[in-house]
């Protein structure tokens, strides 16, 4: 059952169509979704959520692996895409930071952190409407928290993201972490779940 607080939020947004942001998301969807790599951002930030997982295997990390970081150059991170499609400034982060032999499991948490912030830096909207890459964030549970992501901020844009565009979350977890619920329909994302890509589209 949801919670008072939980559903006063709800019925506020409804009667105001949109909620200004809260603390822990610096713009409305609209101002995030100016910052040209929005799309890229949010699936770095999803994957360094999976680096903070104990028991998560780093297949994420492969480039061909399931749902791979590698993915998240794409048009619309997740579902596969042709090599002239993919962000130019997406992949050389990740060649920046996340070349063979440099990332692990071990590093993935500040090695993703350095490829959200070289894309956060590019734009004026990024910058402005995104979470800050500094500080950078240690993974939830080491810092005795409930959540993947130590920094609130960084969370709160993270799962809004997955609401958003992947359709994911729920209102109990987002209230807990004092996280601005959606007051968009969730996104779609079963088409971009599951999938992999192919040597000719790297």
């Amino acid at each position: 059952m949801a919670s008072n607080q939980s559903i006063f939020l709800l019925l506020s947004c409804a009667l105001f169509i949109t909620c200004a942001p809260a603390a822990n998301i610096q713009g409305t969807r609209a101002e995030r979704e100016s910052c040209p790599l929005f799309q890229q951002i949010g699936c770095i930030s999803d994957t360094l959520e999976k680096a903070c997982e104990p028991d998560e295997e780093p297949t994420f990390l492969e480039k061909l692996g399931l749902e791979s970081v590698y993915m998240c150059c794409c048009p619309l991170p997740y579902a596969p895409c042709k090599k002239a499609e993919r962000s130019k400034t997406c992949d050389a982060a990740l060649a920046t930071h996340l070349a063979e032999g440099v990332v692990n499991k071990e590093n993935a948490v500040e090695k993703l952190q350095m490829v959200r912030a070289d894309m956060w830096r590019t734009d004026p909207n990024c910058q402005k409407y995104l979470a800050a890459p500094e500080p950078v964030s240690k993974c939830g549970y080491t810092e005795g928290h409930q959540r993947s992501l130590a920094r609130a901020d960084l969370f709160c844009e993270t799962v809004t993201w997955q609401w958003e565009q992947l359709g994911d979350g729920n209102p109990e977890e987002l209230t807990r972490n004092e996280c601005p619920i959606p007051v968009s329909d969730r996104g779609v994302g079963d088409t971009r779940k599951g999938q992999s890509l192919e040597h000719s589209e790297l």
